[in-house]
């Protein structure tokens, strides 16, 4: 099986599945929602690595692998 390669755009939105560990002062309980709004893509590092637009809203890292990124379908109510 070949695995197909995503590769998002500078502007594209995007969900950040969000980790109880990585986002730890946010996430105090597992009851609470697992995402939030999505978030808009700044650039590209490298094929793996993209920039993401977090509005200081948390205080973490903005750089984020590509396993924990999902286009943003406008079309999508399923979070």
């Amino acid at each position: 099986m070949v695995e197909k390669k995503v590769i998002f755009k500078s502007s594209d939105w995007v969900w950040v599945h969000i980790h109880k560990v990585r986002f730890h002062e946010c996430r105090r309980s597992k009851l609470m929602l697992g995402g939030d709004d999505p978030f808009s893509i700044l650039k590209r590092i490298n094929d793996n690595v993209y920039k993401i637009d977090l509005s200081n809203k948390y205080v973490v890292s903005t750089s984020f692998d590509v396993f924990y990124l999902s286009l943003f379908d406008i079309g999508d109510v399923s979070r």
